[in-house]
C-alpha cells in the first residue's frame, strides 16, 4: 500500500461510533465494545488499527482487537496510558456514549501467506489484543489453516487478558493453547516462566519441525520478540515466515512524528505495523 494513500483525507474523516459495552480486564486495561453509528461494518482486516478520536481531547492510534468475522460490532483492547489524553478520558467514559474513528489503517498481518500454513501464534502482555483479532479470524476460519498453536505469557496471575476467552481456547481442539506467567502465586497451578520456555514443547504437541509450511506471529516487547524468534528459529522457523506487529510504538498514526521510527528506517504506522522478523533485522 502505498503511502498517498494513508494521508488521503477520505481515510482520515472520522466517523460516529457508539460503545456498546466496556469490559474492565485490569487496573489498567478495559475492552470496548463499538458499533458505527452508519451501521456499517468496520471493514477491517486483522492486524490493522483505528485512529480514535476524542473531541476537545486527542486521537490516538489504537489496533483492532475482534475479527472482521465479528459482524454488527468491533472492539478495541485499550490500555490507560499515563501522561497520555486520550486513553484516560476513553477509559472513563461508558455504554451509551460517542467516540470517533477512521476508516482502519495500516498494512495487517499476510493473510495470503498464512493460509493453508501451520501457525504458532505468540503474545506477550497486551500483545494480546492484536493478536485476538488473529486469533478469532484463525478460529472463524479454521478449516482454512493447518496446525494452530496459541502461545501467550503474562507477567503474573493477575494480568493474564482475557480469562474467559482462554477458557474458550484451552477447550478448542482444533488448536493448541499454552500459556505462562513470569511470576507465580499461591493460586496460581499452571507454568511460571518466560514465554520462550514453551517454544521449544510446542513439537511435543504436533508441531512439524523444519518445514517450509511453518508461519508465525509473534507480538509483544521487543526482548520477547528477539528472544521467541531465535526459539522459532531452532525450530526451523525461517525468518522472512515470522511476522511481528509493531503498533505498541505509534504515536500519531499518520507518519509526522517519527516516534515510531523503526531500525530499518521505516515507520510502523504508514509501512506497517506488521513485518518480518527479516525485515526488522532481527
Amino acid at each position: 500500500m502505498s503511502h498517498t494513500h494513508y494521508y488521503d483525507s477520505e481515510l482520515h474523516v472520522p466517523e460516529p461510533a457508539e460503545i456498546l459495552s466496556v469490559a474492565t480486564l485490569s487496573a489498567q486495561e478495559k475492552l470496548f465494545r463499538l458499533q458505527l453509528k452508519s451501521g456499517e461494518e468496520l471493514g477491517h482486516n486483522p492486524g490493522q488499527f483505528i485512529m480514535l478520536s476524542l473531541p476537545n481531547i486527542g486521537m490516538a492510534p489504537i489496533s483492532v482487537t475482534s475479527s472482521p468475522t465479528d459482524e454488527g460490532w468491533f472492539e478495541l483492547g485499550v490500555r490507560e496510558v499515563g501522561g497520555g489524553n486520550v486513553t484516560p478520558a476513553l477509559h472513563r467514559m461508558k455504554a451509551g456514549d460517542t467516540v470517533f474513528v477512521s476508516k482502519p489503517l495500516g498494512n495487517g498481518f499476510p493473510m495470503d501467506k498464512l493460509y493453508g500454513k501451520q501457525l504458532v501464534l505468540a503474545a506477550g502482555g497486551i500483545g494480546l489484543f492484536p493478536l485476538r483479532s488473529l486469533i478469532r479470524y484463525v478460529r472463524a476460519n479454521r478449516s482454512d489453516f493447518g496446525y494452530v498453536a496459541i502461545v501467550f505469557g503474562a507477567k503474573n496471575p493477575d494480568e493474564r487478558l482475557l480469562p474467559d476467552e482462554i477458557k474458550i481456547w484451552k477447550r478448542d481442539e482444533s488448536l493448541i493453547f499454552l500459556e505462562t506467567v513470569d511470576k507465580g502465586s499461591d493460586s496460581w497451578r499452571g507454568n511460571v516462566g518466560l514465554i520462550t520456555t514453551l517454544i521449544p514443547k510446542l513439537w511435543r504437541f504436533g508441531f512439524e519441525t523444519y518445514t517450509e509450511k511453518s508461519r508465525a506471529v509473534v507480538i509483544g516487547p521487543d526482548i520477547m520478540f528477539k528472544f521467541v524468534s531465535i526459539e522459532l528459529a531452532k525450530l526451523g522457523v525461517a525468518k522472512k515466515n515470522i511476522y511481528a506487529s509493531t503498533e505498541r510504538k505509534m504515536s500519531c498514526g499518520l507518519g509526522f512524528c517519527r516516534n515510531c521510527l523503526l531500525p530499518n528506517g521505516k515507520r510502523a504506522c504508514v509501512d506497517g505495523p506488521v513485518f518480518s522478523a527479516e525485515e526488522l533485522g532481527l
